[in-house]
């Protein structure tokens, strides 16, 4: 299943950013299904926590902790470790 498309539609228009779609992508490659849910579950958490806030640069909070989890993607970390970055 294409975790990434099934996302965006579930998401306010705020939160379908490409860098979360990219790291559904990769996760898709070696976590999952249920852990990909979670994964999913701990953004939307981090995302409602966050909404509103911008860091200096104008960009959303939440852009930092998925450039974080992307990182730990890369390196094929597990879902506890991708969930607790967010």
């Amino acid at each position: 299943m294409d975790y990434a498309a099934a996302i965006r539609d579930r998401l306010p228009a705020a939160w379908r950013g490409s860098d979360f779609s990219a790291l559904l992508s990769d996760l898709e490659s070696y976590l999952s299904p249920e852990d990909v849910e979670g994964v999913i579950a701990a953004y939307e958490f981090s995302a409602r926590a966050h909404e509103g806030q911008q860091r200096l640069s104008g960009e959303a909070y939440i852009s930092h902790p998925v450039a974080v989890a992307k990182i730990l993607a890369s390196l094929h970390l597990d879902s506890g470790s991708i969930k607790a970055a967010l």
